[in-house]
Order: C-alpha cells, then sequence, then structure tokens
C-alpha cells in the first residue's frame, strides 16, 4: 500500500495511536496548542474529540507564523519563519527575537507544541520572532542532514543570521538595533557560538547546552554526537584540533553580549558541567552574565519539566531580556 499523506503541512502531531481502520492523535496548530482527534480511514473523516483549550485561546490574541524560503551563496535552501508581536502597529520597530532548535537533527514549524508557548508568550511582551531550520536539520533529506558534518558552528550560524538578515528585508518593523538571541541544548551551543563571533545582539540566553566538545565526549549520554558529527576521537590528533575549533568555550573571550545561561542540575544529555565551564570562563573574563541551575531538573526542563519552573524559566528569560530590550510602546492586552 503506498504511503498517504492524512495531516500535516502548517500543523503538527506529537503521539497517535492506530486501531484499525481508526487512528487517535493529538494535533497542535497556531491557533490551538493541544486537542485530540479520531480520523476514520475508511471514509477519511475527521472528528475533534476534545475541547481542552479552545475556551481560553478564544479570548486571546494568537500571533500566525509566516512561512519564508531563500537560497545561500552555496545553493542551499532555508526554510524560517515570521512571527508578528501581538496588536503590531504599522510605522513602529519591535525587538525580535533570533529563536534556535536544538538537536541539532530536530525541525522546526508551526506545528511544534514544545515551543508553542514560548513563542506566544514573547509575542505577546512584544517581541518579534525569528525561527528556521539550518543545515543539519532533519525533514530535508539525507544530505541536507549531514550538511554540518565537521561544521556544528560557521555554517549552520551563517544559514541562521542570514535567515535574520532575510526577515528584515521582508518586515519593516524589526529594529535592527534590538535583537535578542535564545535556545537550547545544540541551540545553547549555537547561542554561544555565534555571541561568540558576532556582536549584533542586546542579549543572549543559552540553555541546557554543549559548550566545550571533548568534555561533552565524556560527560554527556549524547556522546555519539562526537565521533558521529565530527568523524573521530579527541586523542586523535586532527580530530582533537576540530573539536577545539568547534567549541563556543574557545571564543570565550570575544563574547561581550549579556548572556543568561540555564540549566538543570540533573541534566545528563549534556551535563551540566558544561554550563559551568561557560559560566567560570565568563566571570573570569568579567564579562556580562548570570547563571541559573534549576534543582531537580533535566534535560526536558522547558518541554515536561516541572509546570512550575516551567512558567519561571519562561519569565525569568523575559525578564532578562527586558533589562535591554527597549519598546516602543507598553507591552499590549492580548485579551480580546
Amino acid at each position: 500500500m503506498p504511503l498517504q499523506k492524512i495531516f500535516g503541512n502548517d500543523n503538527g502531531v506529537n503521539d497517535f495511536d492506530v486501531r484499525g481502520d481508526k487512528v487517535v492523535y493529538a494535533l497542535t496548530e497556531t491557533k490551538n496548542p493541544w486537542e485530540i482527534y479520531l480520523y476514520n480511514l475508511k471514509d477519511k473523516s475527521n472528528r475533534q474529540l476534545t475541547q481542552l483549550n479552545e475556551g481560553w485561546v478564544k479570548n486571546r490574541l494568537i500571533s500566525t507564523p509566516k512561512e519564508y524560503w531563500f537560497t545561500r551563496p552555496d545553493g542551499t535552501k532555508i526554510q524560517y519563519w515570521v512571527q508578528e508581536p501581538a496588536n503590531k502597529k504599522d510605522g513602529l520597530r519591535y525587538p525580535t527575537i533570533l529563536n534556535i532548535h536544538g538537536g541539532p537533527s530536530a525541525m522546526w514549524g508551526p506545528g511544534i507544541f514544545s515551543m508553542w508557548h514560548e513563542y506566544q508568550l514573547e509575542n505577546s511582551w512584544g517581541y518579534g520572532l525569528v525561527y528556521c531550520n539550518p543545515r543539519g536539520s532533519g525533514g530535508y533529506g539525507d544530505k541536507f542532514k549531514k550538511g554540518n558534518f565537521k561544521d556544528w558552528g560557521t555554517g549552520p550560524a551563517g544559514d541562521i543570521l542570514a535567515s535574520l538578515d532575510e526577515a528584515m528585508k521582508q518586515h519593516a518593523w524589526i529594529d535592527k538595533d534590538q535583537l535578542f538571541v535564545e535556545g537550547g541544548s545544540y541551540a545553547g551551543y549555537m547561542v554561544a557560538w555565534i555571541v561568540g563571533h558576532d556582536n549584533r545582539f542586546k542579549a543572549a540566553n543559552a540553555q541546557r547546552g554543549v559548550y566545550e566538545l571533548t568534555t561533552f565526549m565524556g560527560e554527556g549520554n549524547a556522546w555519539r554526537l562526537v565521533p558521529t558529527n565530527f568523524g573521530g576521537w579527541p586523542w586523535e590528533k586532527e580530530t582533537k584540533a576540530l573539536l577545539d575549533a568547534e567549541s563556543p568555550l574557545t571564543y570565550v573571550d570575544k563574547i561581550n553580549t549579556p548572556l543568561l545561561i540555564i540549566h538543570g542540575d540533573q541534566d545528563l544529555r549534556t551535563g551540566v558541567i558544561q554550563s559551568e565551564m561557560l559560566y567560570k570562563s565568563l566571570k573570569i573574563l568579567n564579562k556580562p552574565v548570570e547563571y541559573i541551575r534549576y534543582p531537580r531538573e533535566g534535560h526536558e526542563l522547558t518541554r515536561s519539566g516541572n509546570p512550575g519552573r516551567m512558567m519561571d524559566h519562561l519569565l525569568r528569560v523575559i525578564e532578562f531580556f527586558e533589562r535591554y530590550a527597549k519598546h516602543p510602546e507598553p507591552a499590549p492586552a492580548t485579551m480580546k
């Protein structure tokens, strides 16, 4: 039987189960973070089973992403999205956050449940959003996914920053002097890499990241990313030189952007020593840095951690950015 596309595009399915000719699934859309549906494979009917969030979202302003593509100088095509601040007014310029995904082989789009609340919260505080799928992301074929082999930094960072440049060309409301950057896991790595090579951002937030690749191979339970993505081991001279060159910690003395580092103290995926090394190095260098380490939280803090700490995490990032942001007007009311 040939494969058939049942749903997708601007929404996402996080969980599903199949019984006979029926599919029960959890659907995420921009207009609603999560509802349960029943799809009939025989008659193609689709029925919504829950209304968990409809009563809540109907009274709120929800920002909708706009999709774009562009082509890099080497021919690589990059997909990205832009979300406007809530209640955006023509003629005004707004601070904008460049949000980066982890993995590095994850893939983002409008149907990502784990980011729904974060995106909408930041839009409600008057920030625009830009996010993309740089080389190394999943979903675009094997060649694209392997496009970051032995190149975790320069190539993907170029795609990510180019998506921001393209977004500024498309949207005059983005204030080029009020830019922020954030991300977790591999994206924590990427935030540290970017601010070690680029000074355009007013402030940055690196979450649960990898900052020194040799230590990561010994500490993190995702250590196989080292031989898989860099083609060797730290005790091999050529590979060690590559790991050093690709580690954000190597460029820590070049970081001047105010940086908020966040980690859970039970994170076995990347390992908490990663953030300790970055924080201590920046403190020794007298750079603007703050460090939050959450107790009893692992790598999934922002997605499946303690709800109170998840909310605390979101608000701490907003509070940190607010110290450096200049808004054209107070944050809008997002209730209709």
